[in-house]
């Protein structure tokens, strides 16, 4: 089982059978472990589409998310702030 301060996943039903993950974060320590695809699991990637956005620069989340199924659907251009960078728009499809 994994430690509280592990890791955590925050996702939202936006239609029926359609979800965003929002946010889903491993601590350092705890990376490479599965933790993410477990978190992943216990979300219930498995069914419905799915799609969230990532930063461009962010190269280790994309390869996570290919991984798990995941292809590039679009870029958002400035999505996010504090640095300004685009967003690259990922969906999964049910399985």
């Amino acid at each position: 089982m994994a430690e509280p301060e592990s890791g955590f996943i925050c996702w939202r039903a936006v239609a029926e059978n359609e979800f965003e993950l929002l946010n889903l974060a491993v601590a350092p320590e705890f990376r490479r472990q599965k933790l993410g695809s477990a978190l992943l699991e216990a979300a219930g990637i498995a069914r419905g589409a799915w799609f969230l956005e990532v930063r461009a620069s962010n190269q280790a989340a994309q390869e996570f998310y290919r991984q798990a199924g995941f292809a590039v659907m679009g870029n958002r251009k400035k999505y996010y702030e504090h640095p300004v960078e685009d967003a690259i728009v990922l969906g999964r499809k049910e399985c």
